[in-house]
Parts: C-alpha cells; sequence; structure tokens
C-alpha cells in the first residue's frame, strides 16, 4: 500500500480549555496506522502527523472520516516528503524545513530512503550545500592552532556564501590514516577542503582522494595560496617592469605551494625557474615540470625574482641580496630588513601568507552557485587575471569584499557551463 503522511491540525474548543486532545482515528478498510505524533501545541490549537498505508481507492473515505471531526488536513504522498516544503501550516503554527524532517519517523524515512531517485533528487541539494574543512594539523608549527584557523575560515564561508561550513580537525598517524577518514566523511558533503597537512604526504593524498570519491576536493595550498602567490609575483614584476620570460625566477620551498606554483607562473610565460628545497623528491618533482634543480649561491647570483614559500625551512641570507632582485618572502620570518645593503628596500617584499579572506569566500560562492564536480578544476588563470585586474598598485593583491567575490565566482561559473 502507498505510504502517506497527513498533517492534521485544529483549533481548541472553548472548553477543552487549550488541552491537546489527539484526533479520532477513523477504523477505514485499506487503512494501517503507523504512527502518529505531536508536531505542535499552543493555546490556540494542536497540529499533528499521521503516518500511514492507505490503498488508493481508500484515500477519499480516509480524508472524509478525519474530517467529520472538524481537523483540517493536509495529505501528502511518500515522495512529497522530501520536497522543499514539507508542510503547509497555518501561519499561527510555523515549522522550519530541517525540524520537519527530525519529526518524520522511521517507517517514513525508511519507506523513502528504499527509492533512490528520492534521494539523489530531494536530499542531495542538502548535501551539496555542505562543506567539510579538514585538517590534520601536522603542516603547523604549532598543532593546537589548527582548530582556530579552520573555525575562522569556516566563519568566513558561512558568512559571505550559501555554503555550510563544518571545521574538522582530525588526528591521524599517517598518509593511510588520512585517506581513510577523509573517505568516510566524505558522503556527508558536497565538497570537501583540506589545509595544513603534513607537507611530506599532502599533494599525494589529494590527489588519491580526487580518484576515489565524487566529491570536489579543495587543497588550500595548491588551489588558494600558490594562485594568490602567482598573482602577487606577477605584479610585483609588472610594478618593476620585469618580464616572466625574460628572466630567471627562484622558488625556494617546493613543497604542494610551491609545485603549483611553478605550473601557474608557467602558464603566464615564466621561461626559467630554478627551485631550491632540503627534500631531494621535491626537486625531482620539481625537474619533472620543467624547473631546474639550483642552489643558493646560484639564487644570489642568477635570479632576478625570489620567491619564498613557508615550506621553506633552509638558510636565507639578506645581507647577500644583490640589489634589484626582487624579493618576496610568503613566509614572513627570512627576511631581515636590518641586514639588507642600502637601496635594496624597494625591491623586498616581507609578505605573509595571504588572509584566507582574499580567495576562500569567492571560491565557495561560486561552488555554492555552480556544480560541485564541474568544479573539480579549478579555473586557475581566469582566477589569477580576475585578481590581477582588481589590484590597485602598490598594492600586490585587491582588497577582499562582495565585488571581488563576485568575480571569482563568476570564473568558476563560466568554467561550470562550458
Amino acid at each position: 500500500m502507498p505510504l502517506y503522511t497527513i498533517d492534521i491540525q485544529g483549533r481548541h474548543s472553548a472548553s477543552s480549555q487549550g488541552r491537546a486532545h489527539l484526533p479520532t482515528l477513523p477504523s477505514v478498510a485499506g487503512m494501517e496506522v503507523l504512527s502518529i505524533s505531536t508536531l505542535m501545541h499552543d493555546q490556540g490549537g494542536s497540529s499533528y502527523r499521521l503516518e500511514c498505508l492507505i490503498e488508493n481507492e481508500s484515500l477519499q473515505t480516509a480524508r472524509a472520516a478525519l474530517q467529520a471531526d472538524g481537523w483540517q488536513l493536509f495529505v501528502r504522498n511518500d515522495q512529497s516528503l522530501l520536497e522543499d516544503k514539507m508542510l503547509l501550516q497555518s501561519p499561527r503554527i510555523q515549522l522550519s524545513h530541517p525540524r520537519t524532517l527530525l519529526l518524520s519517523s522511521d517507517p517514513v524515512l525508511e519507506h523513502n530512503l528504499r527509492n533512490s531517485e528520492v534521494i539523489n533528487q530531494h536530499m542531495h541539494p542538502w548535501r551539496q550545500n555542505r562543506i567539510a574543512l579538514i585538517s590534520d594539523g601536522r603542516g603547523l608549527d604549532q598543532a593546537n592552532e589548527t582548530l582556530p584557523r579552520l573555525e575562522r575560515d569556516a566563519w568566513l564561508i558561512n558568512r559571505y556564501t550559501a555554503l555550510e561550513a563544518v571545521p574538522l580537525w582530525i588526528r591521524v598517524d599517517h598518509e593511510e590514516d588520512l585517506i581513510r577518514s577523509v573517505i568516510a566523511l566524505a558522503p556527508s558533503f558536497g565538497g570537501i577542503r583540506l589545509s595544513q597537512l603534513n607537507p611530506d604526504y599532502a599533494a599525494q593524498s589529494v590527489n588519491r582522494l580526487r580518484e576515489q570519491i565524487p566529491q570536489s576536493i579543495l587543497h588550500r595550498e595548491t588551489d588558494e595560496l600558490a594562485l594568490v602567490y602567482t598573482a602577487s609575483c606577477l605584479n610585483a614584476m609588472a610594478q618593476h617592469q620585469i618580464q616572466p620570460d625574460q628572466v630567471t625566477i627562484a622558488i625556494l620551498g617546493l613543497h604542494s605551494s610551491g609545485m603549483r606554483l611553478t605550473d601557474l607562473l608557467q602558464s603566464f610565460g615564466a621561461g626559467r625557474i630554478i627551485g631550491v628545497d632540503q627534500d631531494f623528491r621535491n626537486l625531482a618533482q620539481f625537474e619533472k615540470r620543467g624547473g631546474l634543480a639550483s642552489s643558493l649561491d646560484n639564487v644570489y647570483a642568477n635570479a632576478s625574482v625570489v620567491l619564498i614559500t613557508p615550506d621553506y625551512s633552509g638558510n636565507f641570507e639578506s645581507h647577500r641580496i644583490p640589489g634589484g632582485q626582487l624579493v618576496l618572502d610568503f613566509s614572513s620570518r627570512h627576511l631581515d630588513p636590518e641586514a639588507l645593503r642600502p637601496g635594496n628596500h624597494e625591491t623586498i617584499y616581507p609578505a605573509c601568507s595571504p588572509h584566507p579572506a582574499v580567495l576562500l569566500p569567492g571560491l565557495c560562492q561560486g561552488f555554492s552557485q555552480g556544480n560541485w564536480p564541474a568544479c573539480a578544476q579549478l579555473p586557475a588563470v581566469a582566477i589569477i587575471e580576475t585578481l590581477l585586474e582588481s589590484s590597485n598598485p602598490p598594492q600586490l593583491l585587491p582588497l577582499p569584499g562582495k565585488n571581488l567575490n563576485a568575480k571569482i565566482a563568476a570564473c568558476i561559473q563560466k568554467a561550470t557551463a562550458v
């Protein structure tokens, strides 16, 4: 028999003195009552939910029998339970959509969940608007900084987009633990953003997860920081009349953001890129991407532009910077202004890791308005060009705000539509 949900509403009679009383349940052939629950009760009236199996030919008889007691009925079949307007309540009795779902009994939910079409059509949008912000904190010097950072990023997303961000700090011992944990959490979310992972396995973990789960994945270091670093570098070079294809660019620190930075600079015409890192595995990957493994001595002697990423753990001697060398220190800890040679200050940018407000809300706004799976590959070049166009010299980056968010979201929507 088809499953029906009947919401029954009525005002109290003068003699009832505001007391709730359950409606009289009729005995109707072809009708099997599963449950009856009180949804709302106040001094003016009461509302109940009746869940029952009713043969199609008995529906009108059951409706008439219930209305005979003076109750107002709202009858829905089982599939309409998961539609946007689940209850047609009177103005006096209002129930929110999430609360209505919570009040649904197990038989009704079980009946609906057997229908995969209903799940895909009605439940999927709820999941689509939810993004998990996941970190194991192993990319930070102090692991207890993880949750405050995640909370801040979640607030930005919840404040400026239609997505619901859920911060999750997970404690894992190694890469396999991380992979298993994210896969286990993924079904509850439309998208996942990973950040501050252990740099030794961050890039590999992200690539493996993208192969194993359908949810789109944002990686803070490669999808956010690298784009902002690229825009900052290009803006600085433009302000100092430096052409990317005519100079040597050095990248210090070749973990996730440094590798992605290499690819993006090449997309904007950079010809010769050299790299310095303490890990020979990173240097090998860097050379596969078209870079050239090098040394600090070569950087001081031949590089026109130096980019220091937060992943760089080696030394950098500020007094050895030659005149005219453009240096951007995104780690904010390697440059010593007092040790600089006279006249070098104009080309030295003791920057820091950019605030997530520059890019994160716009990216998530684009996802919330578009389609998560279709946005699996960010339109990185278009987003960087937007950052460049929105900047006001001598600033290297545009100020965060609703206008910038809308422009970045438009880039994603355009890429989704192609």
